[in-house]
C-alpha cells in the first residue's frame, strides 16, 4: 500500500513534583497524582523539537502529531506529506496491535499469534471504515503495488479503481471467485451459496430479487458465455476430481450440456447417451407431476398468425446407418407400491415407419401382433354433441399436373398360414330408441379369407351375401345434381377370356331364397310407369313375378299356378310358336266323324261347337292357345271331310241327273 496509517497512543508523561526538578538522568519515588510534567491551568502542552512546533495536548486532553489543533482525542498530521505510523514487534516470536474498544473487549488491529489481522472486541458496536465522502476511495493494498480492493461510491472494486457496479473485478485479465478448501481432516467442502434479496418479513404478496448472471460486453461479431464447472466422482480414494465444464451458455443464447459448442438453443454432448429427466415426486402418496415440451405461439393478438411447430429430430446418421424414435410409456399394474417402470410403447424407426407395441415396424404403421388391437378414436366430451368422424384417406396426386391418379386406399387383414385364413370385419352403430342410452357398434359387414362379403352376415356363403334376419334391398341413390335424370345400374356376369375362340360368357342368374316344407318363394320385378308431367314421383310398381312354382304372372301378382304364364293385359308379337298336340287324327280311318244331325243337335243344346269351351268356360279359364289352335284345327279338319263328302255327294248327284237327262 502505498500508504499505511497505524495509530499508535504510547505516551509517557515525565511526571515532576510541584517544588522539585525532574531530573534528566531519571526519577524515583513519583506519584502519577503529584509529580507529572504538563500544566494545571486550561493552556496545552507543546513539544518542539528543532526549533519547531511537533506535538500538542490541548486543555481537552487531544493530542496532536504535526497540527496545532488537533480535532480527536488522536490526530496525525503530515502537513501536505505521506504520514507514517509505524507499530513494530520486538523481534521473532513477539507481535505487534493495536487496540481500539472499551477495556477488555476492544479490537485489535496488527499482529497476533503470527497472523496480521483486524478483529473486533466481544463487545457490541460496529467497526467502520470510511471515506468523507462517496466519492472518496477507501483503499486496501496488498504489498507495494496497485491498488487491491477499493470502496468507491458505495461499489468495491478489486483490481479496479472505478468499479461501476456492488462489486466490480479488474477486467485486465480473467477472474476467479474462489472458495478454499475445507482444512478439517477427512470433512467434505463447504457449499457456496449466492442468493438474491428476498422481500421484506411480514408483507403479503412481494416478489423476492431476481438472481441474474452475466457474461462480460462484447463488441462487434464478439459474443461471451457462462460455463459451469462441476466435479465428476472419480475412483474411492483420495485423488482430486477436478471440476469439468458441464454446462454452456454461448452469447446466442445456444445451451450446452456436456459440450462446449451447442449448435441448437439446446444441446446434448454426444459421447454417450443422454436422458431428460424429471425427478420423482418427494411429498409422501403424490403421483409424479406432468412434464410438458410446447412449441411457441404467435403474438398475442396477431391476426392469422401460426404457431411454431414442434418437431422431434433424430441424430444425424452416416451411411447405412439410421436413428430412431422411441416413445416409452408406463402401465397400470397392480395396486400396491411396487415400482412400474416406463418400457417402449412407440418407435418411429429412420425409414419412417411406425410401430406400435413393436421395436421393428415393416411399414409405415406396424401394430404389435401379440395381442387384437383396436384404433379408437375417444367420445366426443362437449355436452350434448354428437361423435366426430373419423377419416382415413390415400394420398393425392401432385396438384396442378394433369391426368394422375391418386394413390389406392389398401385395406388388409393379417397374413395366416396354412388352412388358416384371416377376415376383414366392418362395424356401424344402429339407431336405438330416443333416448342416452349407448348404441354400440354391431358387425355389419365381413369379408372372408376367401374373398366372400357378408352385409348383415358374419358367415357368408357366396362372393355377396345379405343377412337374412330380416328383408334386405340393394339400392341404389337418387341423383344429387339438380334436374338430372337416375343413374342406371347394371349387374353383367363375366366375359370369356378376351380373344379366347368359340368361349361361352356367364349367365346371369337370379334365385330366390331357400324355402322349406310347403314353403315357397318368388321372383319380383318392379318398374316406373310414366306419371303426368310434373315434379312428382313415379313409385315403381310390381309388373312381373316368377313364383316358386315356375309360374310367370305379367301384370299380375297371383300367376294361375296351372299355368306357366299368366299375363293381366295385351299381348302383341310377331310370332308365337305353341308346342302341342296336333289334330291330324281326324283323318285316320279310325277316327268317327260325328254326322252334321249330331252337331245340329249339340249346337241347339250347348249353343256352342263340341270340344270347343263356352263363352262361360273362356270367361273364367281364359283360352288355351295351344288348345284352341288345336280345337279349332281340328274343326277344320272336320268340315273339310264334310266338304269333301259333300262334294262326293254333289258329284254322284252330277252323274245321276247327266243320266237322267241322257235319256
Amino acid at each position: 500500500m502505498k500508504k499505511t496509517i497505524l495509530i499508535f497512543a504510547i505516551i509517557s508523561l515525565i511526571a515532576i513534583t510541584a517544588n522539585a526538578q525532574w531530573a534528566l538522568t531519571g526519577n524515583s519515588g513519583t506519584s502519577w497524582s503529584t509529580n507529572f510534567v504538563g500544566t494545571t491551568d486550561a493552556v496545552s502542552l507543546r513539544f518542539r523539537t528543532n526549533g519547531a512546533a511537533r506535538m500538542i495536548i490541548d486543555s481537552l486532553g487531544k493530542v496532536g502529531i504535526g497540527t496545532k489543533s488537533p480535532s480527536a482525542l488522536l490526530e496525525l498530521n503530515g502537513s501536505n506529506t505521506a504520514t507514517t505510523c509505524k507499530v513494530l514487534s520486538g523481534g521473532t516470536g513477539y507481535y505487534s496491535q493495536f487496540q481500539i474498544g472499551r477495556s477488555s473487549v476492544e479490537s485489535s488491529f496488527g499482529i497476533a499469534a503470527a497472523i496480521n489481522q483486524f478483529v473486533t472486541g466481544s463487545a457490541v458496536g460496529d467497526m467502520i471504515f470510511r471515506t468523507e465522502a462517496a466519492s472518496q476511495r477507501l483503499i486496501l493494498n496488498s504489498g507495494t503495488g496497485a491498488a487491491t480492493l477499493i470502496v468507491y461510491n458505495s461499489n468495491v472494486g478489486v483490481g479496479t479503481t472505478s468499479p461501476t457496479n456492488l462489486l466490480s473485478l479488474s477486467g485486465v485479465a480473467a477472474r476467479t471467485i474462489w472458495m478454499e478448501r475445507n482444512t478439517t481432516v477427512a470433512t467434505a467442502g463447504q457449499g457456496l451459496t449466492i442468493s438474491s434479496g428476498g422481500a421484506i418479513a411480514g408483507t403479503n404478496n412481494l416478489a423476492g430479487g431476481d438472481l441474474t448472471i452475466k457474461s462480460g460486453i462484447s463488441t462487434g461479431t464478439g459474443t461471451s458465455s457462462l460455463h459451469f464447472s462441476t466435479a465428476t466422482a472419480g475412483s474411492s480414494g483420495s485423488a482430486d476430481n477436478s471440476p469439468s465444464e458441464k454446462m454452456t451458455i454461448l452469447g446466442s443464447g445456444y445451451v450446452g450440456i456436456g459440450t462446449t459448442s451447442p449448435t441448437y438453443l439446446l444441446s446434448f454432448s454426444g459421447n454417450a447417451a443422454q436422458t431428460f429427466w424429471m425427478e420423482r415426486h418427494t411429498t409422501a402418496n403424490t403421483a409424479g407431476n406432468s412434464l410438458t415440451i410446447q412449441s411457441g405461439g404467435a403474438t398475442s393478438g396477431a391476426t392469422d398468425k401460426s404457431a411454431g411447430a414442434l418437431s422431434l429430430k433424430t441424430g444425424t446418421a452416416t451411411g447405412t446407418g439410421s436413428a430412431d424414435i422411441i416413445f416409452s410409456t408406463t402401465k397400470a399394474g397392480t395396486t400396491g407400491t411396487t415400482d412400474r417402470t416406463a418400457a417402449e410403447m412407440m418407435r418411429l424407426t429412420g425409414a419412417g415407419n411406425v410401430g406400435i407395441g413393436i421395436t421393428s415396424p415393416t411399414n409405415l404403421l406396424s401394430l404389435s401382433g401379440t395381442a387384437a388391437r383396436t384404433i379408437w378414436m375417444e367420445r366426443n366430451t362437449t355436452a350434448a354433441t354428437a361423435g366426430q368422424g373419423l377419416t382415413i384417406s390415400s394420398g393425392g396426386a401432385i396438384a396442378g399436373t394433369n391426368n394422375l391418379a391418386g394413390g389406392d386406399l389398401t385395406i388388409k387383414s393379417g397374413i395366416s398360414t396354412g388352412t388358416g385364413t384371416s377376415s376383414l370385419h366392418f362395424y356401424t352403430a344402429t339407431a336405438g330408441s330416443s333416448g342416452s342410452a349407448d348404441n354400440s357398434p354391431s358387425e355389419k359387414m365381413t369379408i372372408l379369407g376367401n374373398g366372400y362379403v357378408g352385409i348383415g352376415t358374419t358367415s357368408p356363403t357366396y362372393l355377396l351375401s345379405f343377412g337374412g334376419n330380416a328383408a334386405q334391398t340393394l339400392w341404389m341413390e337418387r341423383h344429387t345434381t339438380t334436374n338430372t335424370a337416375g343413374n342406371s345400374l347394371t349387374i353383367q356376369s363375366g366375359g370369356a377370356t378376351s380373344g379366347a375362340t368359340d368361349k361361352n360368357g356367364g349367365s346371369v342368374i337370379i334365385k330366390s331364397g331357400t324355402a322349406t316344407g310347403t314353403g315357397s318363394a318368388s321372383i319380383i320385378f318392379y318398374t316406373t310407369p310414366a306419371g303426368s308431367a310434373g315434379t312428382a314421383d313415379n313409385t315403381p310398381t310390381e309388373k312381373m313375378r316368377i313364383m316358386g312354382d315356375g309360374s310367370v304372372g305379367i301384370g299380375t301378382s297371383a300367376p294361375n299356378s296351372n299355368y306357366k304364364l299368366s299375363v293381366c293385359g295385351k299381348i302383341r308379337t310377331t310370332e308365337v310358336v305353341v308346342e302341342t298336340g296336333w289334330s291330324d287324327y281326324v283323318f285316320d280311318k279310325d277316327y268317327k266323324l260325328p254326322s252334321l244331325n249330331e252337331v245340329e243337335k249339340y249346337i241347339a243344346e250347348h249353343k256352342h261347337l263340341p270340344n270347343v269351351p263356352s263363352a262361360l268356360e273362356v270367361e273364367q279359364n281364359g283360352v288355351s292357345i295351344g288348345e284352341t289352335e288345336a280345337t279349332l284345327l281340328r274343326k277344320i279338319e272336320e268340315l273339310t271331310l264334310y266338304v269333301i263328302a259333300l262334294e262326293k255327294s254333289v258329284n254322284e248327284q252330277q252323274e245321276k241327273i247327266k243320266v237322267l237327262e241322257s235319256k
